[in-house]
């Protein structure tokens, strides 16, 4: 078992930010720019729910 920093609330409050961010670049068809905000948003706080969105995006968009 591995012990984990404490969860830093503002950070996961700024990476839902860039989550809904990254949502909305992707329905615009801007893949370069959404990628590179879910990967920061993954960054500033681990979340499944950021996670198994950005997997499902990048086997949506295939290989840049």
């Amino acid at each position: 078992m591995t012990d984990r920093p404490p969860v830093d609330q503002r950070n996961c409050t700024e990476a839902m930010t860039l989550f809904e961010a990254a949502c909305d670049q992707a329905a615009r068809g801007n893949f370069d720019e959404a990628k590179k905000l879910y990967e920061r948003s993954l960054r500033l706080c681990e979340d499944s729910v950021v996670r198994d969105a950005y997997l499902e995006f990048l086997a949506t968009i295939g290989p840049m």
